[in-house]
């Protein structure tokens, strides 16, 4: 609040010494005594305020005059940013999590109204108030656009309804390859060698089978002469050998899957044994993290076999807060859990195994930690110019 005043003089005499006095709900407040501003940190919703001044010429003083009293009336609360996660190229396996900062000058509780929008019009089923808003994977469809509004509400006044700059189209979906291997895992040399798999696609999408790609590795060394071949004649083979093969198969729209291994080898006349690989040295980092901070899983791979040309083929993590399994970070195996997915207290923690060509090894366990409080830090402020309120200034 600033006060403003027009001083006179008859005499021309100059102003000096004037005295200013601020009452608070009827009590004279000392220290704003000749203080032409009170600073929003001292107003509070529901105060009542008034303002005298004693005007002097350095020799007398004039007659006191006393401003109207003001009311601090309620100041709305204020969305200051807001996100979707993630925020591009989402599919039909991702939940979509809003993220937002709000503030309120005068320190009410909020709640939350968020509406969601499909294709432009509102979707009521997921139309909620509630202080954190998840669409759930599995409720959207490729090629669907969502956005969302959100406002807050302290009990007597709204926030502005936002929305987020852009709004969210739902991408075609990675076909998967499910259990990749052979009719036989132990062929004879007079037995053709032939791989079988499942086609799995969450948008229902149909496999293209011209683009199928394989690739053959016969004890671990490629064989490009093979390249895309479903099977092996036998002819080809000999005793004592290990084959595997990498497997990428494509939807109807030519989007491709991930390279993904075989589960095992076929080994030519059976007798070999695989050593088994293991993650080891398993890291998490940082050890004591914030709300601010990137959670990352570490490990390194091993192998006995290593010798023999086997190298790791794919590796398996899942995530854990409070003891919880976290399917919406471990169904891509991320190596990473964002900042915006940790709250204070949570504690966290992650398993691996690894896959070397033929087997998959043990799941081992990292060390658990505990996210801790993020310093506080000032984001952004607001006025507002209709009604006083907490952040206004007072012309008297």
């Amino acid at each position: 609040m600033i006060l403003d005043y027009t001083y006179t003089d008859e005499d021309s005499h100059p102003e000096s010494g004037t005295e200013i006095r601020w009452y608070r709900n009827s009590t004279l407040q000392t220290e704003h005594n000749n203080m032409l501003e009170i600073t929003a940190n001292h107003l509070f919703e529901g105060d009542e305020w008034y303002v005298t001044v004693r005007p002097k010429d350095n020799a007398l003083f004039g007659p006191i005059n006393t401003s109207s009293t003001i009311t601090i009336k309620n100041t709305p609360p204020v969305i200051v940013s807001l996100d979707i996660i993630p925020s591009s190229a989402p599919t039909t396996l991702d939940n979509l999590f809003v993220n937002w900062l709000s503030s309120d000058s005068d320190n009410d509780i909020l709640q939350y109204s968020i509406t969601w929008y499909l294709n432009g019009e509102v979707n009521s089923s997921w139309s909620t108030s509630a202080t954190n808003a998840t669409l759930y994977a599995g409720n959207t469809s490729k090629y669907q656009e969502w956005y969302f509004t959100l406002q807050a509400y302290d009990g007597e006044n709204y926030s502005t309804t936002i929305s987020p700059a852009t709004n969210i189209t739902i991408v075609n979906s990675k076909p998967i390859v499910l259990n990749a291997n052979f009719t036989n895992i132990e062929p004879t040399n007079d037995t053709d060698i032939i791989i079988t798999y499942s086609y799995y696609d969450a948008d229902g999408d149909s496999e293209n089978k011209s683009e199928l790609v394989v690739i053959w590795y016969k004890d671990w060394v490629i064989q490009p002469q093979y390249d895309d071949y479903t099977r092996i004649n036998s002819t080809e083979t000999n005793n004592g050998e290990v084959w595997t093969y990498l497997i990428r198969v494509s939807d109807n729209d030519s989007l491709l899957s991930d390279l993904i291994p075989s589960i095992t080898g076929a080994s030519i006349g059976g007798g070999f044994t695989n050593n088994l690989p293991n993650a080891v040295d398993l890291t998490l980092s940082p050890l004591t993290p914030t709300t601010a901070n990137i959670l990352t899983a570490g490990y390194t791979f091993s192998d006995l076999d290593i010798g023999i040309g086997q190298t790791e083929r794919d590796y398996n993590i899942s995530w854990y807060m409070d003891g919880v399994f976290q399917s919406e970070f471990s169904i891509n195996d991320s190596i990473t859990i964002p900042s915006s997915a940790t709250s204070k207290g949570q504690e966290w923690y992650f398993t691996v195994k690894v896959f070397d060509g033929l087997e998959w090894g043990p799941i081992n366990t990292s060390l658990t930690i505990t996210i801790l409080n993020s310093i506080p830090r000032i984001t952004s402020g607001s006025f507002e110019e209709s009604d006083v309120k907490t952040l206004d200034n007072l012309t008297y």
